[in-house]
Order: C-alpha cells, then structure tokens, then sequence
C-alpha cells in the first residue's frame, strides 16, 4: 500500500536527519578583529525539498548577504543552487549538487562563480567529492578561472 510506504520513506527520512518542505530564516552576522570596528550585516537563506515520485531528495536553495561598513572587503554576497540526493536508484546516497555565487567587493566588479559537486560512498565511511568550478571576474579582476578539486571525507 502505497500510504504505509509513504509513512516508512518518511520514518527513514526522520532517521537520517533529511527534511523536507521549506526552511527560510533571516539573522544578523557580526564579525570583530582586535583594534578594529569589524563588519556586520544581514542574511538569509531559503531552502525548499521534496521527494519525486522515485523517491529522489530535490533541493533548491538561495542566500544573501550584506556588509555594508566601508572596511569591509566584501559588501555583498548572492548564491543558488539545486541538489539532487539519488539521482541514480543504485547510489540512493550520492548527491549532485549545481551552485551559482557571487560577491561584490567595493570598487571592483563582481566575482561570479559557478560550481557542479558529486559525493558518493567510495567504501564504508569514506567518502570522495569531485568538484569543478567556473569563476568569472576572479577576485573583481579581468578573466576566468576553472578549478577543479577533490575532497576525500572520512568519518569513524
């Protein structure tokens, strides 16, 4: 019955820690070096989830922030995305994940980033994350930039 599946996807769902429906919340950020004013300013973040009809994890998520003091070395910050937890029904775990972002800094052009992440269980507890970006304007200067890493996570 497709009601008692529901429940036991749900009860799992519970048990992992994954949540679905939408998250937003808005705060205030204070950062303070010795000898100086430091910065502060807003932020949000907004996150909608839902599972498909296969049972796949979809996320879209956004955030913003401002720092609008004259020291501060980055006035704003924008970034969204979409995740995918199962995208394959073999690797129910795996997670891709496709980001934009970017930052403004004073006098300079914004720093636009964009960023495709795959993880997946290699073995029991270890964990390897490919990641590529796309970087225009790095730093507020002229150009692009691809960078590509690896992130290898274990846990005990």
């Amino acid at each position: 019955d497709d009601t008692d599946a529901d429940g036991a996807a749900r009860a799992d769902d519970a048990a992992a820690g994954i949540k679905t429906g939408t998250t937003l919340k808005l705060g205030w950020w204070q950062h303070r070096l010795q000898g100086t004013a430091g910065a502060s300013g807003p932020y949000g973040i907004a996150q909608h989830s839902w599972r498909d009809e296969a049972r796949r994890l979809w996320s879209l998520f956004a955030q913003a922030g401002r720092a609008p003091q004259a020291e501060s070395a980055v006035r704003s910050t924008m970034g969204a995305g979409a995740r995918v937890r199962g995208l394959c029904a073999a690797r129910p775990d795996d997670v891709l994940t496709l980001g934009l972002a970017q930052v403004r800094q004073p006098l300079q052009r914004a720093e636009t980033v964009w960023e495709l992440v795959y993880s997946t269980e290699l073995v029991r507890h270890v964990y390897v994350q490919p990641d590529l970006q796309y970087i225009t304007r790095p730093g507020g200067g002229p150009g692009t930039q691809t960078v590509v890493g690896l992130r290898v996570h274990v846990e005990q």
